[in-house]
């Protein structure tokens, strides 16, 4: 299979709308970090160095949504929101 990519998100959004799609997304992906991180620390007492640094990337980048999300609320703006996923099989 090769490179695939797909439209994940593609819109205008209101502040409300991008915020509780995003946040959602964003807390997912804390929520699957946290879960990993204990899972290795449970199983095989590894290393979840990675997994601390995705979830403090996530969590820096939840603050940094808030900040332009309530820019465009204080501003009366729409969001633009698109984002897309890239898929390939790798050994």
């Amino acid at each position: 299979m090769n490179e695939q990519q797909h439209q994940l998100i593609n819109g205008l959004f209101t502040p409300e709308e991008a915020k509780q799609m995003l946040f959602s997304l964003i807390n997912s992906k804390i929520s699957f970090n946290q879960i990993e991180k204990f899972t290795i620390q449970e199983k095989t007492s590894g290393d979840v160095s990675h997994s601390e640094k995705r979830i403090k990337e996530l969590k820096a980048l939840y603050r940094e949504v808030e900040n332009i999300v309530s820019k465009a609320s204080d501003t009366s703006k729409r969001l633009k929101i698109e984002s897309t996923i890239t898929f390939e099989l790798v050994d």
